[in-house]
């Protein structure tokens, strides 16, 4: 199954979570605000499961001057 990540295909396993994939892709991604397929995703929904196809964008806080 093929999901992007910030514009990258990635191939993931069937079944896996939002969750899970922002876990392995970068820790950082926890302070992040996610969407996904075009639409702001509440951390109470990142243990769904992606489906073929879905678009994640991670937007990281940005700190300094």
């Amino acid at each position: 199954m093929h999901v992007q990540l910030n514009g990258e295909v990635l191939k993931i396993e069937a079944g896996r979570t939002v969750k899970q994939l922002l876990d392995s892709a970068d820790p950082a991604y926890q302070y992040g605000l996610v969407e996904l397929n075009g639409a702001f995703l509440p951390k109470g929904r990142y243990g769904q499961e992606l489906v073929e196809g879905d678009r994640l964008e991670v937007i990281l806080p940005a700190f300094g001057g």
